[in-house]
């Protein structure tokens, strides 16, 4: 079942606090500033929250963890992501 829930509804955050749908439609950067994707949707795994994105034609699944998340920019909608080799291999 879906449910869904007027945003002026939900509880207030306290500061540096966002929800995870609140990033969907982010760029995802590299260290270079080169583009990986769009954050197209976050699902919640067991050993973490992803972000999921399309790259070279394949959907890549992005921990969102510190290990690979530097900088979340709500001002420019950027990701800046550390790549961690084999990351954009799945």
């Amino acid at each position: 079942a879906l449910i869904s829930v007027p945003r002026d509804e939900l509880p207030e955050l306290e500061s540096g606090e966002y929800y995870l749908f609140d990033l969907i439609g982010f760029n995802i950067l590299d260290e270079k500033k080169d583009s990986i994707g769009n954050v197209k949707d976050v699902t919640s795994l067991p050993a973490s929250n992803v972000l999921v994105t399309d790259y070279n034609n394949k959907e890549v699944l992005i921990p969102l963890v510190d290990d690979f998340i530097q900088l979340i920019d709500f001002e420019n909608r950027t990701i800046i992501i550390h790549v961690m080799e084999g990351l954009l291999d799945q």
